[in-house]
């Protein structure tokens, strides 16, 4: 479950769909996102919303098989952005986690074009309490995927998506 969750921050945080902004942070790591596609915008933050996600991106030399995601949060408030405290913001991904959404795929992944396939995340158990404490608005989010061995990165996209409470019309 860790993993869909990390997967499905990486996707939101490449979309370039309606209104949420994006791009590759360093042109020379290994991974770059080439293509995403998701739906709905803005991303709903409410209980029983369906988020559905796909996308595209080139692996371009060795990334090995262990990973550290860490992720950086900002919230913009009137003209500036201010940083979010996110304690659970650096995670362990294995190579096998992420070939999970790569049909086919084997580890360590070797250099081509990958797409990922339509994914739906359901959000039916979000706890209330995260809706009580994300507010609605506008989010700068930076995601760096770093090898474990070595602490370099291997892929880095920062983007700025629009979270709110409504759940979009038409969906049960």
């Amino acid at each position: 479950m860790a993993l869909v969750q990390i997967f499905l921050v990486l996707v939101v945080l490449s979309s370039e769909v309606g209104a949420l902004s994006w791009s590759n942070c360093d042109g020379s790591t290994p991974i770059n996102v080439k293509e995403i596609s998701l739906s709905p915008q803005p991303i709903p933050l409410a209980e029983g919303a369906n988020i559905k996600f796909s996308g595209k991106f080139k692996l371009d030399g060795t990334t090995g098989t262990q990973y550290k995601l860490r992720l950086s949060l900002w919230k913009k408030a009137w003209f500036t952005w201010f940083p979010i405290p996110c304690p659970k913001c650096q995670q362990d991904v294995k190579c096998s986690e992420i070939a999970v959404f790569l049909r086919g795929a084997t580890c360590p992944l070797p250099s081509k074009e990958y797409v990922v396939e339509e994914q739906s995340f359901h959000l039916s158990n979000l706890p209330g309490f995260i809706t009580a404490l994300v507010p609605e608005g506008d989010y700068c989010v930076k995601a760096e995927l770093l090898d474990s061995g070595s602490n370099k990165p291997v892929a880095c996209v920062e983007a700025y998506p629009q979270i709110t409470k409504t759940k979009p019309s038409g969906e049960l």
